[in-house]
C-alpha cells in the first residue's frame, strides 16, 4: 500500500510547481518500490525469480545512477546538461521500465 500511496503522492508533485516536494516524492516512491518488489520476491515462481530478481537488480542499478546524477549536478551545475544531456532519462526510463516489466514476470 505505501507504494501505492507514494506513486500517487510522486504523480501529484510535478517538479515545475514543487520541485523540493517532487524531490522528496521521488525518493519516498522509488525507495518504497524498490522495497515492495523486494518482498515480492520470495512469491516469485522458480522460473521467474532470476528474471524478477535480474530486473531489480537494474532498477536498483539505475535508481542510485539517478540518485549520482543528482549529486553530480550539485556540484558541477553545467557538466551534465553540456556533456550527457539526455543520461538522467536513460537512468530513470531504465529503472522504470524494470519497474513496469517485474509484476508481469
Amino acid at each position: 500500500v505505501a507504494f501505492q500511496i507514494c506513486y500517487g503522492i510522486f504523480l501529484s508533485c510535478p517538479i515545475c510547481e514543487v520541485p523540493k516536494l517532487h524531490a522528496m516524492a521521488v525518493v519516498l516512491f522509488c525507495t518504497s518500490a524498490l522495497v515492495h518488489y523486494s518482498l515480492l520476491l520470495k512469491f516469485c515462481t522458480d522460473t521467474c525469480h532470476l528474471r524478477c530478481k535480474v530486473l531489480l537488480r537494474v532498477a536498483i542499478c539505475a535508481f542510485a545512477g539517478v540518485f549520482s546524477l543528482m549529486v553530480i549536478s550539485r556540484f558541477a551545475h553545467g557538466f551534465l546538461p553540456q556533456h550527457c544531456p539526455m543520461l538522467f532519462y536513460v537512468f530513470e526510463a531504465i529503472g522504470l521500465s524494470a519497474m513496469a516489466l517485474f509484476p508481469f514476470l
